[in-house]
């Protein structure tokens, strides 16, 4: 009978407010009655071309009358499972199935579809039986004359009973469901009682590892999410893309990833919620480590001529996280490290310092590539004089120097040598005028 009447009434609903021929609904009709256990499938049918529709949604109306899947354009189905009743699918264009329902799938149903700024909702009703055949109960909880939620928790002042026999004495007490044998066929319970609602809080979220995670391929990796503080205790689950990952725990929920690969990477997000409007959620983000691949702007094996100067420029590409580049001679380091890119100088070359093998390293982490050259120095008579600012001369060159000090020298010594000579000429000179000068006969007097 009660069936019959709330059919009545949604017929009553669908005449009132026609659905512009945008929907029909399913051969079911507006009403299921189903037992539990089954799958349950509602077929809207469309009236206009998928492509003219702007969004189709579907609503649970005893959750809170919010959407738990929609498609926007033809996209993919977004699904907000805290709005659903239980476990469903949807296929497109505009198909539900509700699967293994329970009691908890009893309600209303509404499917909208938006087309050029107007919407149009279809509503279907289902009611599951407890037993075939037996009358499905129906009951209400009020504060102060209004309908509240059938599943609160509340402080109460008062005792309260049934059929004159008190059922709970405590402070505390939770209403959630009336079983089938606490009623007769055709009649309702009533459950009066002066209450208190406690007062709900939203938990907070805490998490044992950094917002930013980096792993290898083939690593595990857990992480701790806690909601706590809530009231009542918040409910935690892990999400990954809007697709949960793992079951849901009172309180705490590990994020557990096994032989980490690039397909697990991305954003996890971890959601705490102790009522519909008490959530509170964070999120990490896991990478993979990639090994940089290195490439020199030069040849493998160079040959440069002596004085000269030389640059190669090395570049660690496509790690991640991004490389550290930087160059080895030796088993030395050779400059400063760069961030993905790091140039080899060599300035003025010198044969006896210069030649060798020159290494560049990429390295993230333990992840390194590296690759070599050779470079060859071809011995060359070579002169270079610079003036620098303190008005000193420099010079450069092994051979060249040698060949100045040697003739610098020289030319010192020759000189002192010719200066000798040149000396001792004059005096020879000087000696020798004076000699003759005295040996001159004198005039004979008469």
């Amino acid at each position: 009978m009660t069936s019959s009447i709330f059919a009545a009434l949604f017929g009553l609903n669908f005449v009132l407010f026609p659905c512009k021929g945008q929907i029909s609904l399913s051969p079911g009709g507006d009403t299921f009655d189903v037992f539990p256990g089954q799958d349950v499938t509602i077929a809207w049918k469309l009236d206009v071309p998928v492509s003219d529709i702007d969004i189709r949604s579907w609503r649970f109306l005893p959750k809170k009358n919010d959407t738990f899947a929609k498609i926007s354009r033809n996209g993919d189905v977004l699904i907000q499972t805290q709005y659903s009743p239980g476990p469903f699918a949807i296929t497109k264009p505009s198909t539900l199935i509700l699967k293994n329902v329970t009691i908890q799938y009893n309600g209303t149903y509404e499917f909208f579809v938006y087309k050029n700024g107007e919407s149009t909702v279809s509503v279907v009703h289902m009611f599951v039986e407890t037993e075939p055949n037996s009358p499905q109960p129906s009951y209400t909880i009020s504060h102060n004359g209004k309908q509240i939620s059938t599943e609160q928790m509340f402080t109460i002042s008062d005792t309260i009973s049934h059929n004159g026999k008190q059922i709970s004495s405590e402070k505390t007490f939770a209403i959630s469901e009336v079983k089938q044998s606490d009623v007769r066929p055709h009649t309702c319970v009533t459950v009066t009682a002066t209450v208190n609602l406690t007062s709900v809080v939203g938990p907070n979220v805490t998490l044992n590892c950094s917002s930013s995670i980096t792993l290898y391929e083939g690593d595990d990796f857990t992480c701790v999410c806690r909601g706590e503080g809530g009231n009542p205790p918040a409910n935690v689950t892990w999400y990954k893309d809007g697709v949960q990952i793992g079951g849901t725990g009172i309180e705490e929920q590990t994020l557990t990833l096994s032989h980490f690969n690039g397909t697990s990477s991305g954003t996890y997000k971890c959601m705490a919620q102790s009522h519909i409007n008490a959530t509170d959620e964070k999120s990490i983000e896991i990478k993979l480590v990639i090994a940089p691949t290195v490439t020199l702007s030069c040849s493998s094996s160079i040959t440069v001529n002596e004085c000269d100067d030389f640059t190669c420029v090395c570049r660690g590409e496509g790690g991640n996280p991004p490389a550290d580049v930087t160059w080895y001679k030796d088993g030395e380091q050779i400059g400063g490290t760069g961030k993905e890119e790091q140039t080899l100088t060599l300035s003025n070359i010198d044969a006896g310092t210069d030649s060798g093998t020159y290494k560049c390293e990429a390295r993230r982490s333990s992840l390194t590539n590296a690759n070599s050259i050779e470079v060859k120095v071809r011995l060359n008579s070579c002169k270079k004089v610079n003036c620098e600012s303190s008005g000193t001369w420099s010079w450069s060159g092994t051979v060249v120097v040698w060949h100045i000090v040697v003739s610098s020298v020289s030319g010192i010594i020759l000189g002192i040598l010719v200066s000798c000579i040149v000396y001792c000429c004059c005096c020879c000179c000087c000696c020798f005028r004076n000699r003759r000068h005295k040996t001159k006969p004198e005039p004979m007097k008469t």
